[in-house]
């Protein structure tokens, strides 16, 4: 089984494709997209398409899996993080790949073993749980995280 992880961000996402082979897991790619704050927000959500288009093309995933979002009180951010899960989630479509989604506290949960771990300690189990030689970066490293879980969960 082959799955793409997305990390949504309005200005930074992360993606990493992760495949499971019986028990073991192993990491296909995995990256960040920057976009820039200077272009119009159509412009950004086309690149951000683009470029996991590019991905699910290249690398073949059978599913989609994005971390739910979580914002406290910031309506502004809740709005931009609402319209790149839509382009997320309707390109997967568009690709018929169904789309799975984890909530922070159940990705942790999976891949630290506590729910409430901090950033840090969830890369450096990504790190370890998929033999990456490099750490990733923190957008990369949660989407490989909910990955993870995913997969994790497919096991039980």
């Amino acid at each position: 089984m082959r799955v793409v992880g997305i990390d949504l961000g309005s200005l930074q996402s992360g993606y990493g494709v992760v495949e499971r082979n019986g028990q073991d897991f192993s990491c296909i790619c995995w990256g960040e997209i920057h976009l820039s704050k200077k272009e119009t927000v159509g412009r950004r959500l086309w690149v951000f398409y683009e470029q996991i288009e590019a991905i699910i093309k290249k690398y073949g995933p059978q599913e989609v899996i994005i971390e739910e979002i979580y914002v406290a009180n910031n309506v502004k951010t809740a709005l931009a993080l609402g319209q790149v899960r839509g382009v997320a989630v309707f390109l997967a479509e568009r690709c018929c790949l169904p789309v799975f989604t984890y909530s922070p506290l159940e990705v942790k949960q999976a891949v630290v073993g506590y729910g409430l771990a901090h950033k840090e300690q969830v890369k450096i189990m990504v790190q370890r749980l998929l033999n990456l030689k490099e750490t990733p970066g923190q957008h990369a490293a949660d989407a490989l995280a909910v990955a993870l879980c995913h997969l994790q969960h497919l096991r039980l």
